[in-house]
């Protein structure tokens, strides 16, 4: 849904050049169809009569050419067939980056609810809003300039290391199974 939503947002804004629809031309008149516009449509087929499809033929299909069966894909990863790797990746690549970042948003919360009497309403709801509306540099900017009470080597540790330890195990999980 969400990729969809990007799609149609790009479209909007003409990214790339060109791709939104209500600037393309008109189509050329149709010359096959003289009449277009006044003609009664007549379908090509009987509409509710049941074709026989055992008198329905296809052609053969040429040598070295074979009709790949369609899979269930969900954010680009085949879910029909799905393999160990895929399963890891998906895991790793899709679910573990929202785990890291709801655990930095719990951490930053929880630092503002402790320190409530040094900070005022609305430096916190201010600090509130970045967070959970900036997704993942709002909590980021928030350990690096929200004057957290977390020592700086802490919150250094718990950002960047759980970045760090995202990207190794992303590496190496692609050198062993052969992507890299």
């Amino acid at each position: 849904l969400f990729f969809l939503l990007g799609a149609q947002a790009d479209g909007s804004a003409n990214v790339p050049a060109g791709s939104d629809h209500r600037g393309w031309p008109a189509p050329a008149d149709q010359t096959v169809m003289p009449d277009a516009g006044t003609a009664t449509p007549t379908p090509a087929y009987e509409v509710f009569v049941k074709p026989d499809t055992s008198q329905i033929t296809t052609p053969e299909l040429p040598a070295g050419v074979e009709i790949r069966s369609k899979e269930i894909v969900v954010s680009g990863v085949p879910v029909t067939e799905p393999t160990v790797w895929t399963f890891l990746f998906t895991l790793w690549g899709y679910f573990l980056p929202l785990a890291l970042v709801g655990a930095w948003i719990g951490l930053a919360i929880w630092d503002m609810v402790r320190r409530q009497d040094e900070i005022s309403k609305g430096w916190a709801i201010a600090w509130f809003a970045v967070i959970l509306l900036i997704p993942i540099l709002g909590v980021i900017a928030y350990f690096i300039f929200g004057k957290s009470t977390i020592p700086a080597w802490l919150r250094g540790l718990v950002v960047g290391g759980g970045i760090a330890a995202y990207l190794v195990v992303l590496a190496a999980m692609m050198l062993i199974s052969g992507v890299f």
